[in-house]
């Protein structure tokens, strides 16, 4: 009967090195929370370790959502580590707390927490993998519940086997296989009460329509599993493409060029618009068909078109360009800056600076020794050359600068009159000439960005 253990764990051995999730040297956490799935992914990595020449560590998150029972997990899983002599990184975080500061569902609070204490033990054992129990009964329930949301091949394609750091050893294996090899080891595992709470949409999808979907074919995981894997061939190619169109179309973080998009097929455009979405957001929110679809929609409509998204962000059209942000009131600010000097604004996230040599847009500030750096107020102008004095919101109309852009852009001013907008324009009255000698650079530079002027 051990054979049956031995086979699998010969499957995982295969899966590992089909998508090299492994190489030697690597150190692997493996994510354990003391379910037979983590179980049995500890037992044969442990077994793999020394053939595959990798360092193995645990690691155990403590969701305090049960109590007594949670706290029996993870002594559980402190007990079985040791007895496999693998050392166990553990942490207690507190979900419910983090769903209601964030907003957010119980399930979607505990991965991230979860993923959070992972990043943490990676830095801790100076590992580089994280291994995570996903399976083949995992797989199939994430395809049928992005299924009924509305999800295009992305999302088809299910979970990956690998990606960035994280990998799954166990992607192709069934539940039932994985529960009948632990029983011929004789090892025990624990139960997770709250898998069996059809309240949530996975425990309903996995105890009642799988079930269902069986009475019709009983290998209904692994027909599941192969499209994903068609889906996910059709995904890279499209993602390649699209990635070029939106590499053309980026301008800056949260700002895209719309007329680029128009007349591309949908299967680009779609994929191009999420590219846009991921980068202005910076995190993941949870997408359906239906906002890709809409921000879609509103590509070829006059400026002003917007839309709202999850957690309070909003896409709208503006003068050729396609903004993503944050729905939240802007945050005026005004700080004064050295001549020469920086100075960092907080509310955007970005250094302001004047300096002596380039780079940056030249001014002749008269031998100043400070300016306000400083959002838009009401009354603000700006002297341009040939066409005289303007008022700033008919320079940001004229230029086409839309309204999000507007609250964030940062001002040199003195007084209502505008020396400088950044990366935009030099007011005429500080426009240097031949016999200037008091020469400043003023640049802008957004974190994680290269200054420009």
């Amino acid at each position: 009967m051990r054979n049956l253990a031995d086979a699998l764990i010969a499957r995982i051995r295969k899966t590992i090195k089909q998508h090299k999730m492994i190489t030697r040297g690597d150190t692997v956490v493996a994510g354990v929370s003391g379910g037979a799935d983590s179980v049995l992914m500890l037992i044969a990595l442990d077994r793999l370790r020394w053939e595959l020449g990798f360092s193995l560590f645990a690691a155990h998150v403590n969701h305090g959502l049960r109590g007594e029972d949670s706290d029996a997990d993870e002594a559980f899983t402190r007990k079985f580590c040791i007895k496999r002599k693998v050392f166990v990184f553990r942490r207690s975080v507190d979900v419910m707390a983090y769903a209601k500061e964030n907003r957010q569902s119980v399930e979607e609070s505990a991965r991230d927490l979860r993923y959070a204490v992972f990043a943490e033990a990676l830095a801790y054992y100076g590992a580089n993998k994280v291994a995570t129990a996903h399976t083949l009964n995992d797989q199939a329930e994430t395809i049928v519940m992005r299924l009924m949301r509305g999800a295009g091949a992305l999302g088809l394609s299910g979970i990956p086997a690998c990606s960035g750091n994280v990998i799954r050893p166990l992607i192709n294996e069934a539940r039932g296989d994985i529960e009948a090899a632990l029983a011929t080891l004789g090892q025990d595992w624990r139960h997770d009460v709250s898998n069996d709470d059809i309240r949530f949409t996975r425990n309903r999808v996995r105890h009642e329509l799988m079930p269902a979907l069986r009475g019709f074919s009983l290998s209904v995981e692994g027909r599941l599993a192969d499209s994903a894997r068609l889906l996910s061939d059709d995904d890279d190619y499209l993602g390649m493409l699209a990635k070029k169109l939106f590499e053309k179309i980026r301008k800056s973080k949260g700002s895209y060029l719309v007329e680029p998009l128009i007349d591309e097929h949908q299967a680009i455009k779609s994929r191009a618009v999420r590219m846009c979405l991921a980068d202005a957001i910076g995190s993941p929110i949870d997408l359906s068909y239906a906002h890709i679809r809409d921000v879609c929609k509103i590509l070829s409509s006059p400026s002003g078109r917007e839309i709202c998204l999850p957690n309070g962000y909003r896409v709208r059209t503006s003068f050729g360009r396609l903004e993503i942000y944050a729905e939240r009131e802007a945050k005026s600010y005004s700080y004064t800056m050295c001549v020469p000097g920086s100075v960092f604004i907080e509310e955007i996230g970005a250094m302001v600076s004047a300096s002596r040599e380039p780079p940056g847009m030249a001014a002749s500030l008269g031998g100043l020794q400070e300016i306000f750096v400083r959002s838009r107020l009401p009354g603000d102008f700006i002297n341009i050359r040939h066409i005289g004095t303007q008022k700033l919101k008919k320079f940001f109309i004229s230029n086409k600068i839309g309204k999000a852009r507007r609250d964030s852009l940062p001002l040199a001013a003195l007084g209502s009159e505008i020396v400088w907008i950044a990366g935009m324009r030099i007011g005429s009255r500080f426009e240097p000439d031949a016999q200037s000698e008091d020469v400043i650079y003023l640049s802008v530079k957004e974190k994680g960005e290269e200054g420009n002027a």
